[in-house]
């Protein structure tokens, strides 16, 4: 992205719909140029209503404050949108990742319990974040579950495993 604007100078970006539903006009953005090692708060102005484009993205507008800043300079901004917590897990837990079931064995007591899971993003330090599959009758991973993270290919619901030290 990068600045526009005649009469003050503006951030023009595009955003996917997971992100404008949390926009709100007036609120505030972290905007770095990295030609100038700066960074400034913007604000929203304008929130397009309806998505353009092959990438199907929503135009979005900043305002920023007035200063040492030039049109066409490179800008990155920083959206803070609200999200749920997310449980994460390491990405050799899941069994079965890419597939059309893809499962974690939660161990409890000694057992190990299929938990079918929908696999999310890839998160920090090789996790991927999770969610419960729906129609499930075991409930969703806690952040206090124990699972296995190898060895689980052959594991079936309700075997016996045992903690080997790393």
């Amino acid at each position: 992205m990068s600045l526009v604007g005649e009469d003050g100078l503006e951030v023009a970006l595009e955003v996917p719909e997971t992100v404008v539903a949390d926009l709100r006009n007036g609120a505030p953005v972290d905007v770095f140029f990295p030609l100038l090692d700066q960074r400034v708060v913007a604000h929203v102005s304008q929130i397009g209503g309806e998505a353009a484009g092959p990438g199907r993205l929503f135009p979005v507008v900043l305002s920023l404050p007035t200063g040492h800043l030039r049109a066409g300079l490179t800008a990155e901004a920083t959206l803070a949108t609200p999200r749920a917590p997310a449980l994460a897990v390491p990405l050799a837990a899941v069994v079965d990742p890419a597939g059309g079931r893809p499962r974690v064995f939660r161990v409890t007591d000694g057992v190990a319990h299929r938990v079918p899971v929908v696999v999310g993003e890839l998160a920090d330090g090789g996790r991927v974040v999770l969610t419960a599959s729906g129609g499930e009758a075991q409930p969703p991973l806690q952040a206090a579950d124990a699972v296995v993270i190898g060895g689980h290919f052959a594991l079936l619901d309700g075997d016996a495993v045992v903690e080997v030290p790393r």
